[in-house]
């Protein structure tokens, strides 16, 4: 379709169509404004978000970053007290990783 066509089926001025092809190619076009050019091309404008890793990869992911952090905030307590902490860093990390995978904080900020 040229642009002439596309402006037409638009009503806009050819300027504002190729305007339009700017800013879509450049990713800042308005939701609104894709939707018309879609609906001129007898299309229909379908927003998604797609994981790029599988949903139990991401919450795992999550979890695993929560506990780093707070086994480091832990650990630097107990140091600062003289304790020693008596089990191994990886089964500590398991056991937090599944408490967050399941706790109602693990998407809170870690501000």
């Amino acid at each position: 379709m040229s642009l002439g066509q596309l402006s037409a089926r638009l009503g806009v001025a050819p300027s504002t169509a190729s305007e339009l092809e700017k800013r879509e190619e450049k990713g800042n076009i308005t939701l609104n404004r894709l939707r018309d050019l879609a609906d001129a091309l007898e299309c229909d404008v379908q927003y998604t978000f797609v994981p790029r890793k599988s949903i139990q990869e991401i919450v795992e992911d999550q979890a695993k970053k929560k506990s780093i952090k707070s086994m480091s905030m832990s650990d630097t307590h107990m140091s600062l007290e003289d304790q020693k902490v008596t089990t191994d860093f990886e089964t500590r990390l398991e056991d937090l990783v599944d408490d967050y995978k399941y706790s109602k904080y693990l998407w809170d900020s870690d501000d």
